[in-house]
């Protein structure tokens, strides 16, 4: 018995920083949290900033606001 709690001691005092899989988790955890906040922060830069311009740069280059698909289905006559 005596030589269980001393090799347990020795375990419990041992502060060499073995301890792959905890610190494997905390990285794996850091990571998904960066990950979703950069996806977060790209779409609302994009959706708000690039994306609305981009659109009305090709509605513009291909003439869609004077087609016919400009005003299917939103109630808009076409003379």
């Amino acid at each position: 018995m005596k030589k269980f709690f001393e090799k347990a001691m020795s375990c419990l005092s041992n502060e060499r920083g073995e301890g792959a899989f905890l610190d494997v988790v905390i990285i794996a955890v850091v990571v998904v949290v960066i990950g979703c906040l950069l996806m977060t922060l790209m779409k609302q830069l994009y959706s708000g900033t690039v994306f609305p311009k981009f659109k009305a740069y090709i509605e513009s280059l291909f003439g869609y606001a004077d087609s016919y698909a400009a005003g299917v289905g939103s109630g808009v006559t076409i003379n």
